[in-house]
């Protein structure tokens, strides 16, 4: 084999190598990208997944803050509009369809690592310009999957 050719390939294996540690490290671009929830309001992004013993997160009393069922923990997926556009201004459509979810379990609900489920329990829009899915499942459950009507399933991770 000829020098240039070895330098050639030594080249582009060093890289190679450099990219895949620094997609280790900062992360793949795959990874970067936010789930996406098709939904009766359109197309929505998974902001954030959070684990909490109270809705919403860090409230401590009054009419609207609920804490977790004895043996429960709260899993809340945090939904937004991927143009950034106001939650406000299609969350009757989301509210619409997720009121029917309530109703009816079997079509959206989290699926843990160990195949217990939990269904949508609530629904809510945060004063962040959020819209919140709020499941309760087993304080002993942990990795995530959500189904939701129409949508294939998307891994939540927690």
């Amino acid at each position: 084999m000829n020098r240039l050719l070895k330098r050639t390939i030594i080249l582009a294996v060093v890289t190679l190598a450099t990219a895949s540690l620094a997609c280790n490290l900062t992360g793949s671009p795959a990874s970067q990208s936010r789930p996406e929830l098709e939904t009766a309001a359109g197309t929505m992004v998974i902001a954030e997944v959070e684990l909490a013993s109270r809705f919403p997160p860090g409230c401590s009393s009054g009419p609207t803050c609920k804490g977790a069922r004895n043996g429960h923990q709260i899993l809340i997926v945090w939904l937004e509009r991927p143009d950034g556009g106001s939650i406000g201004e299609v969350s009757g459509k989301l509210f619409g369809e997720t009121l029917s979810l309530l109703n009816d379990d079997s079509e959206a609900y989290v699926t843990a690592s160990d195949g217990s489920q939990a269904g949508l329990a609530i629904a809510h829009v945060s004063d962040d310009d959020r819209f919140a899915l709020v499941f309760a499942p087993l304080d002993s459950a942990h990795g995530f999957q959500l189904t939701w009507p129409d949508n294939p399933t998307i891994d939540l991770g927690k």
